[in-house]
């Protein structure tokens, strides 16, 4: 391959962006702690596939510098088998680093060995006799396994939404959905992969197109060295198992204090005597703007357990403590736009603890009627 073929610049291309990435991910800081060890793992095979797709490339490059196309197009389905398992593992690691996907992994790799081998072994011994139909076979069953990789991951992100909201008791779809962007986005590139196999002219375009993709991911496992904890603690503290089940565990205890309250409602008031003191210096501390804290964790603070808080919820006050904290926020971020024009809708809202801009909109509008930009709009004109 000369430096002066202009026909390899994609190529090029390439190893420069990925070089550049396994550099990036080599000197940033991995976080520390037993929780986070599975992820370490996978943010390595990362790099050994930014590092793979180096050599694959270059080598698949030299091979079409020398007509051997059966050679490039068999490296380059091979790795687009392992890429597949990646995409799917690396954003099922961070939604739930305890899944059976993510234990059954070292099964998968040894599988799509097995048949990257096959593939190769055809090349080399039978290139005009085995390949040619084991390639298409081959095809086929690389979009089996991307379509079975996107079922997975559907069930395991839907599964973990639903664990975080009952953990938080609060809304983390769209704050989670980048992950599932994430995915979509290397699926897409995913799909694209054979096609840039079979078609030459589509194959310089492919590689610009997965170079921009590797990048997207980079980007993503940087946002989620930074702010993952919130995922990863419902994981590691409910040690995989479903938070759902532990809601219905949660409703019978709710039925077994409403039927204690039945028959000692003078101890049931003291109690809900003492949880209305500690509520109210929990508000005065404003701890109701707090984020990333479990609803098991608030209920410890308050000197009670989450049962307890949900039954004095819907007792006394007929609401929900999601519904009442969540009115807390909203009237804490009115009165800050009330005082502090300078600021932006968006920091208003993480002030007040939304962590994602949609939600804060949809529940100001919710219970204001109005969006917070016409709240500010009309407290401007008041003044």
């Amino acid at each position: 391959m000369m430096l002066n073929d202009f026909s390899n610049i994609p190529d090029y291309f390439m190893m420069t962006v990925m070089s550049t990435l396994l550099i990036i991910l080599i000197f940033t800081s991995k976080p520390v702690g037993r929780h986070w060890k599975t992820f370490r793992k996978s943010i390595k095979f990362f790099g050994l596939a930014c590092f793979i797709l180096i050599a694959s490339n270059l080598t698949a490059a030299l091979q079409l510098a020398q007509g051997d196309t059966e050679l490039r197009d068999a490296i380059m389905l091979g790795v687009s088998y392992f890429q597949a398992l990646l995409f799917t593992a690396l954003p099922i690691v961070m939604l739930h680093a305890k899944s059976r996907f993510i234990q059954r992994v070292t099964y998968q790799v040894a599988g799509l060995a097995t048949l990257f081998i096959a593939l190769l072994a055809s090349v080399i011994f039978s290139p005009t006799g085995i390949f040619p139909w084991l390639f298409p076979l081959s095809i086929v069953s690389y979009y089996v396994l991307c379509l079975f990789y996107s079922w997975t991951f559907r069930q395991v992100y839907l599964r973990s939404v639903r664990n975080m909201e009952a953990y938080y008791d609060d809304d983390m779809h769209l704050r989670t959905y980048w992950m599932c962007r994430m995915f979509s986005v290397a699926l897409f590139i995913g799909m694209l992969a054979p096609f840039g196999i079979l078609f030459d002219t589509f194959y310089d375009i492919f590689l610009i197109l997965a170079s921009l993709l590797y990048t997207y991911l980079l980007t993503c496992i940087l946002r989620y060295i930074m702010t993952g904890q919130y995922v990863l603690q419902v994981s590691q503290t409910k040690a995989g198992t479903d938070m759902e089940e532990n809601n219905a565990t949660g409703e019978q205890a709710k039925q077994d204090l409403q039927t204690a309250s039945q028959q000692d409602g003078e101890t049931m008031c003291q109690r809900y005597q003492q949880l209305e003191e500690s509520l109210r210096q929990w508000v005065e501390h404003k701890e109701y703007v707090k984020t990333d804290i479990g609803v098991e964790e608030i209920a410890q603070r308050l000197n009670t357990n989450y049962a307890n808080l949900c039954h004095y919820f819907s007792e006394t006050k007929g609401t929900t403590f999601r519904n009442w904290r969540t009115t807390l926020r909203i009237e804490e971020s009115k009165r800050i736009m009330r005082q502090q024009h300078d600021l932006s809708i968006r920091e208003v809202a993480i002030m007040v603890g939304f962590n994602d801009r949609a939600n804060f909109y949809r529940y100001f509008q919710k219970y204001e009627g109005m969006t917070p930009a016409d709240f500010r709009e009309k407290i401007e004109k008041e003044l």
